[in-house]
């Protein structure tokens, strides 16, 4: 307990330290500063600490800038040595001060960073709300640390192009002077920029003078293009580029036009930020389509369920508490609408509304009765262990007295719910490879459709390892039926529509015993590796409606026979799949036909 406490104490320290010499907000701090604590050591003759620290120092390589894990890594090595005197360098370190300039112009930048970071947190999936602070910020940190700077400025983000899978950089955002030359254009490797040397390096490039570099591209030809111009990249959590930040002043007098160090270290927090804000709005945009076609499904295949809201979690600024904003509701026949304008719900504001806080403060699912309505609030948590997003299920009946097939699909449902929130968080947080078990999952640069059959590839598997596990002896229990009901009948026939098409021609009940012949371990088989968005698994979706419009999706969960039960939802979930890959399909056939050639 005593080493967790110090490590604790530690790491304040650190950090502390870390936001003192980081005022700028890049991220990163000089060594310099530790270069500068050593020679004050030096003074007052603490040799074998400034020898120590100088070993550690040499295991960095030699770096000009540290993070702040690194910094933390390095004091922790030091108190790790000489446990007995390390404070000297935490004292010391303490006492240098900035300058009052640079308190002040740290306080500013510090605030506006965090700004840009609250409104990813609270911009709900409207990325627009985040492009706009961030070019403000760099408008007004210009206007007040500049020098009196006019500076333009741009977002733009790698693409790719289907089909032909060429990435290029699309301006998503720009300055309101810039807008005419640079909204929505694009700039490809093939022309004359220097954009792409900066994706490609990761690292940021300043051209102090545009006019004599020779591999800028200008969108604008009929001005001067004077001054300077500053390329930043934009990196995920595992310094992958994603795009591009630029600021120039080619409408800038040439003599302030030029960026010094503090404010390149800056735009790089501008940078860090917006990658922090973008992620957060993306993993909910992302996840609200995985909820939209989980719940449709639930809707579905359980009678009892009713209209569904989504709340997103947000912070209140300048407060240690959360508050509920409405993001989506769907109502009772799966008709979805996304709130332009969402409401808030802070706590104790209506009480009928007090089950989704206690859902938030237990970090697990409630009932509860409001307005006479049925409610399920589940919350969907991040590895953290914090609650993002919560869904609010109105029910017909009671949880308890919900029939137990049902009672299990929208468990089952949850339970992928979160799964696929897990998938999500692991790719754009902790930068994982996304999971490809489909075909249609593995096509580059696709991530629509692979978020679109994200939830429908989580049931998919789920189903096939629940038939996996389906002993050989249930079939044969299957087909010592004399006449099997006609439900049964039904799916098993679609069953074996898809791998057998051409055997298929039994139309009544009198080819029962034909159909028992594919009813076997083979056939077990088949299932478990069958992939339904694969190019050599085409299969007439329409057909296998045909066999199930009969059906209707409680009497076949009902009957309480779950293998025919799987079988089932199985056959739905691979036209769901291929419905959406033939959607997508279209979509980018539309989308060639119509976008114009880029300039």
């Amino acid at each position: 307990i005593k080493q967790e406490v110090q490590q604790k104490k530690l790491k304040a320290i650190s950090n502390s330290l870390f936001e003192m010499w980081d005022s700028d907000q890049s991220g990163y701090v000089s060594m310099k500063h530790i270069e500068n604590v050593i020679s004050n050591l030096r003074k007052t003759q603490e040799e074998d600490l400034v020898e120590i620290i100088e070993n550690e120092m040499d295991k960095m390589k030699k770096k000009e800038k540290i993070s702040k894990h690194e910094l933390r890594r390095f004091i922790f090595n030091i108190s790790n040595k000489i446990p007995n005197n390390y404070t000297s360098f935490i004292d010391c370190a303490s006492s240098m001060q900035m300058s009052k300039s640079e308190v002040n112009r740290g306080g500013l930048r510090k605030e506006w960073y965090h700004k840009i970071i609250y409104t990813g947190r609270t911009s709900g999936t409207d990325m627009a709300l985040v492009y706009d602070i961030v070019i403000k910020t760099l408008h007004k940190d210009a206007e007040v640390h500049g020098g009196g700077k006019k500076v333009s400025s741009y977002i733009a983000l790698l693409t790719c192009e289907e089909p032909v899978e060429e990435t290029f950089l699309k301006y998503v955002a720009t300055s309101a002077e810039q807008a005419e030359y640079l909204e929505n254009k694009i700039l490809r490797r093939n022309m004359n920029c220097i954009s792409f040397m900066c994706i490609d390096k990761g690292v940021p490039i300043h051209v102090p003078k545009v006019k004599s570099h020779g591999k800028i591209y200008f969108w604008n030809t009929d001005e001067t293009n004077n001054g300077s111009l500053l390329l930043i990249p934009l990196k995920n959590k595992k310094n992958k580029v994603f795009g591009l930040l630029g600021i120039d002043t080619l409408h800038c007098p040439s003599e302030t036009g030029v960026f010094v160090s503090h404010e390149i270290k800056y735009y790089q927090g501008i940078a860090k930020a917006f990658s922090i804000s973008y992620h957060c709005t993306k993993v909910r945009k992302w996840m609200l389509t995985v909820l939209e076609n989980g719940i449709r499904w639930m809707q579905r295949y359980c009678s009892h369920t009713g209209e569904v809201t989504i709340y997103i979690v947000e912070p209140i600024l300048k407060k240690k508490d959360l508050h509920l904003k409405t993001i989506m509701s769907i109502d009772s026949d799966g008709v979805s609408t996304v709130l332009n304008i969402p409401s808030i719900i802070r706590r104790n504001a209506n009480l009928f509304k007090n089950y989704l806080f206690h859902c938030l403060d237990c970090s697990m699912t409630v009932t509860a009765t409001s307005y006479n309505q049925y409610h399920i609030a589940y919350p969907i948590r991040g590895k953290d262990g914090k609650v993002y997003l919560i869904v609010d299920i109105i029910t017909k009946k009671l949880i308890n007295h919900l029939p137990n097939y049902e009672l299990n699909e929208l468990l089952r449902i949850l339970r992928l719910l979160q799964a696929a929130y897990k998938e999500i968080w692991n790719e754009l947080w902790e930068s994982e490879e996304p999971n490809t078990f489909l075909a249609a999952e593995q096509k580059k640069n696709n991530d629509a459709l692979r978020i679109t059959v994200m939830f429908d590839r989580l049931l998919l598997m789920d189903l096939r390892q629940n038939i996996a596990n389906t002993e050989e002896s249930v079939y044969d229990e299957i087909c010592n039926y004399d006449c099997p009901p006609q439900t049964f009948y039904n799916t098993l026939k679609a069953v074996i529509n898809i791998f057998y098409p051409e055997n298929v021609i039994m139309e009544d009940s009198e080819d029962w015993d034909l159909l028992k012949e594919f009813i076997n371990s083979e056939l077990h088989e088949k299932i478990d590796e069958f992939d339904p968005t694969a190019e050599e698994n085409d299969f007439d979706g329409d057909s296998i409606k045909k066999y199930l419009e009969d059906i209707s999706p409680g009497n076949a969960m009902k009957l309480g026979f779950w293998p025919v039960e799987h079988l089932y939802l199985w056959l739905h979930v691979c036209v769901s799949l291929r419905e959406h890959l033939k959607k997508s399909l279209n979509d980018i056939i539309e989308n060639t036909e119509e976008q114009p050639p880029s300039e």
